[in-house]
């Protein structure tokens, strides 16, 4: 800047410094897992965090909540205007399948300002088979008759493309599995089976049910 007198005289030019405060936050997302993610119980996973800021991001944070409680912090030296970070989120081997996990971020810069990320939900992955709960009848009944309906309850819907013959099979003493008509009930979890011929009489017959069997998952 420069002054000027009525006569000609000059101040000379003087130098003004101003300084610019930094009010914009920071930038925070999450990179990985991306949402709806199916993540496995009794294993950590690992969340990637990016933060930008155009003064440098200092620190990044993520908080994990729901299924998981857990806050965990990474500090950026030097500060940097682009970053990524990885944390590990552990989940319990008892979570049950379906159960939340949300996932938020934030970042922070050199002159305290923050700013959080949008939520990313991810969910427990179900890893457990159906289980059988109930069969009618029970193991060692006699004199059922020679086209018995046989009923299955399991703990949740099968995947009716998984019956087949090889996960679901009528099994006389000796020589082949004996053919049956199968039959899922509308919310999947009852399986009703008949012999598509008479059995043999006096004969024992095994129901076997494979780990070919999954759910809807």
């Amino acid at each position: 800047a420069q002054a000027f007198h009525q006569g000609g005289a000059t101040s000379g030019e003087q130098v003004l410094g101003i300084a610019v405060a930094d009010a914009t936050p920071p930038e925070a997302v999450v990179i990985s897992p991306a949402a709806g993610a199916l993540v496995r119980p009794g294993e950590a996973f690992e969340v990637v965090v990016r933060g930008r800021d155009a003064f440098g991001v200092t620190r990044l944070d993520l908080d994990a909540a729901g299924v998981v409680s857990l806050s965990g912090s990474q500090p950026v030296e030097p500060a940097s205007a682009e970053v990524l970070r990885s944390f590990s989120v552990p989940v319990p081997a008892g979570a049950a399948a379906g159960g939340e996990i949300t996932l938020t971020a934030s970042a922070r810069d050199a002159a305290g300002n923050a700013r959080g990320s949008v939520p990313v939900v991810v969910r427990v992955a179900d890893v457990l088979p159906p289980q059988v709960l109930l069969v009618d009848p029970a193991d060692g009944a006699e004199g059922i008759g020679l086209r018995p309906t046989l009923r299955v309850l399991f703990s949740e819907p099968l995947s009716p493309a998984s019956l087949t013959a090889a996960s679901v099979a009528l099994l006389p003493a000796s020589g082949p599995a004996v053919p049956v008509l199968l039959a899922l009930s509308p919310d999947g979890t009852e399986l009703n089976l008949r012999p598509e011929g008479a059995l043999a009489p006096e004969t024992r017959h095994v129901l076997s049910l494979s780990g070919l069997l999954t759910d809807l998952v």
